[in-house]
């Protein structure tokens, strides 16, 4: 690991271009600037309260390497709407990639630190506003991520039942209190899988579209070692399902999904992985061959692809209770269609055929529609086209990104390149940058956001908190009793329920679903 001065060498391989109390390395991008004098170490003490918004990656990366700079007075308190911590690491990591979810353990150790404090069940917003979080804290970092779905904005998206975002299934299957606990929702999906040959669509080719076509397309008993909750298994024992399509606007050499989960898909026990020849053919044009001669990973997954058998002469249904799941390229989704038995029931969607095209700047491979339709029949259908993240009343966003409007981690006052930093607000995660990369993208992120931060304080610009802790604002304002406040140890409660409960059944954990279950456990 580096040190914020040893971050800014390695990362961004300038010399210094000033000396004197301050030390500064500048790329085109950024800009960082470190104290070589006593005054940085001044900073450390300057800082004594902050408050992270999100118990995600995001916020758990800057409460680490905050942790490393700050003095031993100094709090850190993070903040959740949900009673557990982790975010995504808990309710968006595939229950068979446990490898992702070791990263828990880091942030064990970050919680560890007599400096930090966890308040689960805390909503900004509602239980507390951003100005009452400013006056409290020198340092307001936002880490909230991106809880709103993408749309289509095509007809029957919001009328049928069995259009459905991946987000929202990946939050059923991984046990999100507000998903889980859906009777609704679990019904419609078991109702829905239980039809003989049943057909599913997965609208995007990103890996959360694998992840849920691999969960679908799992014999159950593979998923049973897994963390995968009850409920869900419940549904998938149940599942009659013949066949899945992921379907992406472009064509193969633009998918956006990693050769690991390919490969992985490709291997499934029971399931067969294919593509139509004639999707990969069109979608081989003089530009996607300039585009994957500039990038061997994806001419690799590329040829990957086209290494795929396909599909079998009359149709997907696979032999012998074999479920299959085809890569579908070049189709520009146009309306979700009524099932004619049953007219409230998704019965198909509806695709545009797309040819490839360079865009106006001749700059990107887009997808543009030839006229040709095919209606693909399913009876549900993941939406999987990306995230965005909300605005927090009080604070600037950036509707047209769909961001908080920053430089460098700093939140500014609008969506300019003229706008001024509001004093004491940061960010970092997906609220920063959007809703794309890995889990250790947010390191790079964090580290960014923790140097300004520290610049700050050196240089004076921090507002100063008042005395004042968040459980008494809280109190105060009525909207929480602190018994319905999860603490660090109310959650290593949680944590050990669920760990020997999962031991039972042969799984890591079963995890807590019930939001009040979950605040009985933390108060044991």
């Amino acid at each position: 690991m580096y040190t914020l001065r040893q971050y800014a060498v390695r990362f961004h391989r300038r010399q210094p271009v000033a000396a004197g109390p301050f030390v500064e390395f500048a790329s085109p991008k950024h800009h960082v600037c470190f104290s070589t004098t006593p005054l940085y170490a001044s900073a450390s003490n300057i800082i004594s309260r902050v408050g992270i918004v999100g118990a995600g990656p995001s916020g758990f990366y800057v409460a680490k390497y905050l942790l490393k700079e700050l003095g031993p007075g100094a709090t850190v308190d993070v903040m959740d709407s949900l009673p557990t911590p982790f975010g995504l690491v808990r309710t968006g990591v595939a229950p068979d990639h446990p490898e992702v979810k070791a990263v828990q353990s880091d942030f064990e150790k970050v919680a560890g630190d007599p400096r930090f404090s966890f308040y689960g069940n805390v909503r900004v917003g509602y239980d507390v506003d951003v100005a009452t979080l400013r006056s409290l804290y020198d340092v307001l970092v936002l880490a909230y991520g991106a809880s709103e779905d993408r749309t289509l904005g095509i007809p029957g998206e919001d009328t049928l039942e069995g259009v459905v975002s991946a987000r929202t299934f990946v939050n059923w299957y991984n046990g999100h209190p507000d998903y889980a606990q859906d009777a609704k929702l679990t019904g419609m999906l078991g109702e829905i899988l239980a039809q003989a040959s049943a057909q599913v669509a997965v609208l995007g080719q990103g890996n959360v579209a694998l992840d849920c076509a691999r969960v679908l397309a799992k014999r159950p008993a593979d998923l049973e070692t897994s963390d995968i909750c009850e409920h869900a298994l419940v549904v998938l024992r149940e599942s009659k399902l013949a066949a899945v399509s992921v379907v992406g606007r472009r064509g193969h050499g633009q998918a956006a999904f990693t050769i690991k989960e390919l490969r992985e898909l490709s291997r499934i026990p029971g399931a067969r992985l294919v593509v139509p020849p004639e999707e990969v053919a069109r979608g081989l044009t003089e530009f996607t061959i300039a585009e994957l001669a500039q990038s061997r990973p994806r001419k690799r997954l590329a040829d990957l692809v086209a290494s795929l058998p396909g599909p079998a002469v009359g149709g997907q249904a696979g032999e012998g209770g074999e479920r299959v799941v085809a890569l579908r390229f070049l189709l520009l989704p146009r309306a979700f269609l009524p099932d004619p038995r049953r007219p409230r029931r998704l019965g198909a969607v509806v695709f545009e055929r797309a040819r490839l095209e360079l865009d106006g700047q001749g700059k990107r491979v887009v997808a543009v529609g030839t006229g040709e339709t095919e209606e693909l029949p399913c009876q549900l259908a993941l939406r999987s086209i990306g995230y965005k993240s909300q605005p927090v009343d009080g604070l600037p966003f950036d509707n047209k990104k769909a961001v908080v409007p920053n430089r460098h981690g700093r939140v500014l006052e609008a969506a300019s390149e003229e706008a001024v930093p509001v004093p004491g607000v940061y960010c970092t995660g997906w609220v920063k940058r959007g809703p794309s990369g890995i889990i250790n993208t947010n390191i790079y992120d964090a580290r960014e956001t923790v140097a300004a931060i520290m610049e700050d304080a050196a240089q004076g610009k921090l507002p100063f908190s008042s005395s004042f802790s968040l459980l008494e604002v809280l109190a105060q304002a009525g909207r929480k009793k602190s018994e319905d406040v999860v603490s660090w140890e109310g959650y290593e409660k949680i944590d050990a329920w669920e760990r020997r409960h999962g031991a039972a059944r042969g799984k890591p954990r079963e995890k807590v679903t019930d939001s009040h279950r979950l605040l009985e456990i933390a108060r044991s």
